[in-house]
């Protein structure tokens, strides 16, 4: 069996677009079975094409859009999300655009979780 790095390597490369939006993540255990105490949590939700069946549960994303970039983890699905899209909470959201715009152009890649 391959370690996980072995796994992941070629996926950290590729970047991905799609929309941006906001969820309150702590309302409930995500997809990943991660509680998450705020709103305001680094933490994210990703489609379904990406999200793998779960096999991206726990990985960290930086999201890039209009106002800037944040690393978030991977703790939920968002099944109504299009390919390419993230659901982020609503803390990050406000790192990356105005919350008053609810839908906004992004795009993201696999980075590494070491230190977050």
């Amino acid at each position: 069996m391959l370690a996980p790095s072995a796994l992941a390597a070629p996926a950290l490369a590729r970047s991905f677009s799609g929309d941006g939006t906001f969820y309150d993540p702590s309302v409930g255990v995500g997809a990943c079975g991660f509680e998450v105490p705020d709103a305001d949590a680094h933490v994210a939700a990703l489609n379904p094409d990406q999200f793998a069946g779960g096999a991206a549960c726990g990985r960290c994303i930086e999201v890039n859009g209009p106002d800037g970039s944040v690393t978030v983890r991977v703790i939920d699905l968002c099944p109504s999300c299009a390919s390419g899209s993230v659901d982020l909470g609503q803390g990050p959201f406000r790192e990356i655009a105005d919350p008053d715009q609810g839908r906004v152009p992004i795009t993201w890649n696999y980075v590494d979780c070491a230190g977050r």
